[in-house]
Parts: structure tokens; sequence; C-alpha cells
């Protein structure tokens, strides 16, 4: 749904997509900033037959989440706690920056608070706000890759056998450039990377068939078996 259908249905704007939320969100402190905007974006909408005022609440899943649904409440609708479990929860570079009213940017807790309610143990992960490359797989693939290789180290090496994300861009990038990584730097990394979804869908009590925890590049399949 779009932030002029939202609004014109009287709703907030929630979206699982960390890159979705910051450009949904640019947009509404756009044109607060920038009056002049406005006229431009409104005969856009027009041709469609819409409109909008820029009054849409935008937020993020991991928000909705928290302070919503609440972590108490999600931990006590548990039936497979993922006890031993060790995940380093990656928030990326735009989860909470540059601003965020539900979480520090600088030192954010809102995934490990969720991922803890749900039995799982949180490793020390100083990577954990790091930028992940991007589009720069595309344009840089170097740079990329020894930004990815900082992220996936600084998890392996505090012991973590998954990583959790909520960005689809910051997933494939870990999970899908892995084995370049590997190649490039000499390194045996096999580390799953997770949506927090998936995390969450496996600890209430869903199939991890259904969950698509064997759709990966590195598959979680032999990491869950023993805390599922």
């Amino acid at each position: 749904m779009s932030p002029s259908l939202a609004e014109k249905k009287g709703l907030d704007l929630v979206t699982p997509c960390t890159a979705c939320f910051r450009t949904f969100e640019r947009v509404n402190s756009h044109l607060r900033l920038y009056p002049f905007l406005k006229p431009k974006v409104e005969k856009v909408l027009a041709a469609a037959g819409l409109e909008y005022q820029g009054k849409v609440r935008v937020r993020h899943l991991v928000d909705v989440l928290l302070n919503d649904v609440g972590a108490e409440a999600i931990a006590s609708k548990v039936v497979t706690p993922l006890q031993g479990l060790k995940v380093a929860p990656y928030y990326g570079c735009l989860l909470v920056r540059p601003r965020a009213a539900f979480d520090d940017p600088e030192n954010p807790r809102s995934l490990d608070r969720l991922i803890e309610g749900l039995g799982a143990e949180i490793v020390p992960f100083p990577e954990k706000g790091r930028c992940c490359g991007g589009s720069l797989v595309i344009s840089n693939i170097g740079l990329a890759l020894s930004l990815i290789v900082r992220i996936l180290e600084s998890a392996h090496s505090n012991g973590a056998e998954c990583i959790v994300t909520v960005c689809p861009l910051c997933q494939l990038n870990l999970d899908a450039y892995q084995g370049m990584v590997n190649s490039k730097f000499g390194t045996k990394y096999k580390l799953p990377i997770m949506f927090l979804s998936q995390l969450l869908g496996a600890a209430l009590g869903m199939e991890p068939k259904k969950l698509g925890f064997d759709r990966g590049i590195v598959s979680a399949e032999k990491v869950l078996a023993g805390h599922l």
C-alpha cells in the first residue's frame, strides 16, 4: 500500500523492509522541509486520482512488534524456545539511522529484545550497525566484499551460529556473497542469514519447511536442528 492510500484509509504505513521504511520516512520529511515539492507531488498523484498530505505515520515492523505487540507478549506465545541458539542481530545502517523514535541509533537494542524473548542468546556484535555495502555489490564488488567480511567476522569470532536481520538487501548480501568472501579472503564462513520473521515463526511453532530455512544459500536447517 502506498502512503497516499494509507492516508486515505486513516492507517499507519508499516513495512518490514528497511529501505522502504527509510524511503517513505524521507518522503514525509522532505515534504515538511521543502514545501515547493508538494505541488509537484500533487500533480503526479492527481493523474491517478490520488492525493497526499504527508500525514501518514511511517513505521517499521520492528517498531510495531516491540512497542505495539510487546516483547513480553510475544515471549508468552513461544511454544518452541530457541534455547542455546547464539544469534548476532544485524541492524544494518538504515533501520535506526539517521533517526528512529523506537531505538538508539548508536547502540540499538530492539532486535536484541525481540530475539531474547524467543529464548535465543545474543552474542556481542560490534559490527551490528555497519553497512553491508548495499547495491555496491553491482558497482564496486571489491569494496562491498570488504564490508561484508567485517560483519561476518564480527559475528563468527563472537560465537554466533547465525545472523538475524530485517533488511532484504542485507540478507541477500551476507548470504549470497558469503562464498565469494570465503574465496577472496581465505575464510570458511558458513553462517546462515535469517530474517527475524523466520525466527519468530520457528519459536511460535510454525513448521521449518514453511519458513524457508532450506532456501538460503547457506541453509539454516543444520544450525536450527538442535534448537527446534
